[in-house]
């Protein structure tokens, strides 16, 4: 489980608290990682989706993946959408993400 915060220029976005929970498959440092993810909003909506990704375990761990919204709560309750992302270990206990894509309210 890997615990954030998002930093983005959208304010509905910036600030949104990450929980990513995945599971990873591999052999010989490289596999897969599936998982969930929910995105806990400054005005109290939530957003939910899942990811999918391809995992190196090499000098600094990546995982490159897409991820689909799958539902949301309050102003969100209508959100859709999918991208991809990026992740890679900065240390032993932390990583940065870089996530992309887009989504719709209606």
């Amino acid at each position: 489980m890997m615990l954030g915060k998002h930093k983005c220029a959208v304010p509905q976005w910036n600030d949104a608290r990450m929980t990513y929970v995945g599971t990873t498959d591999s052999v010989d440092g490289h596999g897969e990682q599936r998982g969930y993810f929910q995105n806990v909003h400054t005005n109290g909506d939530t957003s939910f989706g899942t990811f999918g990704a391809k995992v190196a375990m090499a000098d600094a761990p990546t995982v490159e993946g897409t991820w689909r919204f799958t539902r949301g709560t309050g102003s969100l309750s209508k959100l859709s959408g999918s991208g991809v992302f990026t992740a890679q270990m900065t240390s032993p206990t932390d990583s940065e993400m870089t996530w992309s894509g887009s989504y719709e309210l209606s």
